[in-house]
């Protein structure tokens, strides 16, 4: 990697990479907080992301001065596309003007919706038009910042003063619970699967990686997260049309079994914890941990606003006065979208991503490395994980899916006018 990067310049896409990869481990810090009590201040900046909202922002800067702008993109969009877009906007609107509650927390929740779409907007536009020669090297880079993520948790976890009395599920850095932050590693561990499965290169260093990576999500119990990481690259694969290298995928599977089985031995600082916690909960009787019930309600809330809806934000404290529960979203990015949107913008909302998938798994067939792979196991992994989970509310997981479903659209080995026949 550091000689395929050696003299380049620092061009924007490269600097919007180095900012992402970095972008969590400044999370961490900025949110550490070891006794485990949060002033109002520390609150906000960790339940709105504020650091993640603000790395979007420079992202976007960097775009602007390569002369980005959404003004001359819409235009050029897809009928399709651009309608879409104008249902999501309007009842986006309708809902915070007329039906929000809290009006000033729907709308700032709104625009963090819509400022996701400039970035991912701002990031394609920046890799098109990267001057790398390599698609894959700094995909590299973006996974040594999720080794740099790790590694900040692992030590805030081994310096905590007082463990038996630290609320652990709640309180570590970057998330607001601890499957929160397993699903931000498995996000994450996209890249280096990737490049474990279609690199060049380093197959050790990757097996290494996914382990550790592997290791800590099993540790947090997060589910969704492993299971997600798991089916994520079969799905990937099978859509692609493209069948997994044997010798990779072997030690893929291996890293996985030596990743959960590290976690074994790890002490669980709570029943929460571990795999342990997530064999037993199979022989629940609520294998959903109460979901279901978050399910129904939320049906029930939408059936008294189908088609406005009742606005971003205000699923907490709605849910909190009718039914008792303090979720911050209902544990399915569907419903979510239908109860902040109404059945059109909210199913406008979903067909966007869907059309996102397709438009990545158009361009991953067109390229056979590492980068493409990436962007569709992404959007298959955070679709998985939010099916269950609240991987498409945070604004983080939806920053990290989005920066490396913008690997998938770097142009480097195609002319543009090739690229617009579609042809590689």
């Amino acid at each position: 990697m550091t000689q395929k990067l050696a003299g380049t310049k620092l061009d924007s896409w490269l600097i919007a990479i180095m900012l992402m990869a970095a972008l969590p481990s400044i999370f961490v810090i900025l949110t550490w907080d070891l006794d485990g009590v949060l002033s109002p201040g520390a609150y906000a900046l960790r339940y709105f992301s504020i650091p993640i909202t603000l790395g979007q922002i420079l992202v976007v800067f960097l775009a602007l001065r390569k002369n980005f702008s959404i003004f001359d993109i819409l235009p050029n969009l897809h009928l399709a596309l651009k309608t879409l877009l104008s249902i999501w906007f309007v009842f986006a609107s309708v809902t915070v003007l007329f039906v929000a509650d809290n009006k000033f927390l729907s709308a700032f929740a709104t625009l963090q919706y819509a400022l996701h779409g400039v970035f991912l907007a701002a990031l394609i536009y920046l890799a098109k038009r990267s001057d790398l020669n390599h698609r894959d090297s700094l995909l590299e880079i973006f996974s040594l910042g999720a080794v740099a993520y790790i590694a900040l948790l692992a030590l805030f976890i081994i310096f905590i003063p007082d463990k038996e009395s630290f609320p652990w599920v709640l309180r570590l850095p970057s998330g607001t619970n601890v499957r929160q932050i397993g699903y931000f590693s498995a996000i994450l561990a996209i890249a280096p699967i990737s490049l474990l499965l279609f690199g060049k290169t380093k197959s050790a260093m990757w097996c290494v990686i996914v382990s550790m990576i592997v290791m800590f999500i099993s540790w947090t119990g997060s589910r969704g997260a492993l299971v997600g990481l798991f089916i994520a690259p079969l799905i990937a694969s099978l859509t692609i049309w493209r069948a997994l290298p044997l010798r990779r995928a072997a030690l893929l599977m291996i890293s996985f079994v030596v990743g959960m089985g590290a976690s074994l031995p790890l002490p669980a600082p709570a029943p929460d914890f571990g795999l342990v916690r997530m064999a037993s909960s199979l022989s629940q009787e609520d294998l959903g941990s109460g979901r279901n019930y978050v399910w129904k309600t939320t049906i029930t809330e939408i059936a008294k606003s189908p088609w406005i809806g009742h606005g971003s934000g205000t699923f907490r404290p709605t849910m909190k006065s009718l039914y008792g529960y303090g979720f911050n979203q209902p544990h399915q990015f569907m419903l979510q979208y239908v109860y902040d949107w109404g059945l059109l913008g909210g199913g406008a909302a979903c067909l966007l991503l869907l059309m996102l998938f397709v438009t990545s798994l158009s361009r991953a067939r067109k390229f056979n490395d590492a980068s493409a792979f990436a962007g569709v196991s992404v959007l298959c992994i955070i679709a998985a994980i939010g099916s269950i989970d609240g991987a498409l509310y945070y604004p983080m997981s939806i920053v990290l899916a989005a920066t490396v479903v913008a690997f998938g659209f770097v142009n480097i080995g195609m002319s543009p006018e090739t690229d617009q026949r579609g042809t590689s």
